[in-house]
């Protein structure tokens, strides 16, 4: 609520607790954990055993901050939320030993508030990890129209139960409202003018073009989707950021643009953003914002036929392998951090290569071309990512990317036509609900 304080919940394991006050060990580690949920739901609680356990892995203490949660609080509240707690963190702790992650919506999250510290020339963290990161709310990669049998997302996206909270009245609806009250509901000429970030969501179905006029998520509107702060996938450039590990379930419905995502990071004049989403007057700088970073290390580990966000299913044999390998890296990031040489990576231990998940204090295999691009199998056994011209991801050419797939919103418009007929009667009781409270 308005007035209420940002709180956060601290996590470390007692045995490290007891040492760090006794002094037998400095615990500076601090992790800053943002859950996911899809930015309207998720807590802390519902986390509090994977926070456990990587705080156990990696010898640190975690920090998760209960941030704002859509539809009451949209971006940017969760956002300016998470920042607020890192730029706390900062009066306490040195950059150097702090270590972001997060899950999904909090992976996204993640990344937008890495480039928010680059581009404001903030310290940065000694590396990140981001856990099935979301970061096309376009929804404009292919896996997510295909069949995803290992996942447990519907492959029709989410629905709900209506509410006077959700979903907000559509623009037919709320032209309705206005017939029946006779007046408009807001004066649009007292508002400032401003640059819508994206167009409205246009999909071509049967040859036609739809207008989706339904609200698709509560984080934002659907004009607001292509903002970088909101779809990280369309920062001019994700170089410039401290060392990056991306996990992502090879059976999960998001996993393109988490590959895609790596890549771009690893390689931004590769794979740079389209000019659609800059004004004429800005297509000049969008060369200059690409190539202004230097290219992000990134270690990508796809899973293969798992889930989204796996480690969730903390008692199976493939989450642990994850926690141990976050836990490898995480302490491999600190140590590189406080050593600041990583710049030479890609010619560090050039004769070593893994071929199974380590623990933490393991050295990891030398990256290539600013990346370790790794498949895991279901026992931590690892191989080489398959090459980015086999990677149906990284062959997308970037005009593509914010364009709705359109097969995903057929799915999904067949299935809210069931939802709505399901709730017809109540949708009709919000409606006349609304148009009371606006007489």
């Amino acid at each position: 609520m308005p007035g209420d304080e940002l709180t956060a919940e601290w996590v470390e394991m007692k045995s490290d607790y007891n040492q760090r006050i006794s002094g037998e060990h400095h615990g500076k580690t601090i992790m800053l954990y943002v859950h996911g949920g899809a930015y309207f739901f998720g807590s802390v609680n519902e986390h509090r055993y994977q926070l456990q356990k990587h705080a156990r892995k990696l010898k640190a203490r975690v920090l998760a901050p209960n941030y704002r949660l859509a539809p009451q609080y949209p971006f940017p509240c969760g956002l300016q939320d998470c920042l607020a707690i890192y730029m706390y963190l900062l009066t306490i702790q040195d950059a150097s030993s702090i270590i972001l992650a997060g899950d999904s919506a909090g992976g996204g999250m993640i990344l937008s508030i890495l480039v928010i510290l680059r581009d404001q020339g903030v310290s940065l963290p000694a590396g990140a990890i981001l856990i099935s990161p979301w970061v096309d709310l376009t929804h404009s990669f292919p896996s997510v129209a295909q069949d995803n049998p290992y996942d447990y997302i519907p492959s029709h996206g989410f629905l709900h139960k209506p509410s006077i909270s959700w979903p907000p009245p559509s623009s037919d609806e709320v032209l309705a409202i206005e017939d029946a009250i006779g007046r408009t509901l807001m004066d649009k000429s007292s508002l400032p003018k401003y640059k819508e970030t994206g167009p409205k969501p246009v999909v071509i179905v049967d040859g036609e073009p739809m207008e989706i006029k339904d609200q698709i998520h509560m984080y934002a509107t659907n004009e607001m989707l292509h903002h970088p702060l909101i779809s990280p996938v369309f920062q001019p450039s994700l170089g410039g950021l401290p060392p990056l590990m991306i996990l992502t379930g090879g059976g999960e419905v998001l996993r393109d643009e988490q590959i895609y995502i790596a890549h771009k990071a690893a390689n931004p004049t590769k794979y740079p953003t389209g000019p659609d989403f800059f004004e004429d007057s800005e297509q000049y700088r969008l060369k200059e914002l690409t190539n202004r970073w230097a290219p992000t290390k990134v270690q990508l580990q796809v899973w293969s036929d798992l889930c989204h966000v796996a480690p969730t299913l903390s008692f199976t044999l493939p989450a642990k392998y994850m926690f141990r390998s976050m836990a490898q890296f995480g302490t491999w990031a600190i140590t590189q951090a406080q050593q600041e040489n990583i710049d030479n990576l890609d010619s560090h231990d050039e004769s070593y290569t893994a071929s199974f998940i380590g623990n933490a204090g393991d050295p990891l295999p030398r990256f290539r071309n600013n990346m370790i691009r790794e498949r895991v199998d279901h026992h931590g056994k690892i191989t080489s990512l398959e090459p980015e011209s086999e990677i149906a991801a990284c062959k997308l050419h970037f005009s593509k990317i914010g364009v709705v797939n359109a097969e995903m919103v057929v799915k999904w418009l067949t299935a809210k036509l069931e939802n709505d007929k399901k709730f017809a009667t109540l949708s009709k009781k919000i409606q006349k609900q609304r148009i009371k409270e606006y007489s």
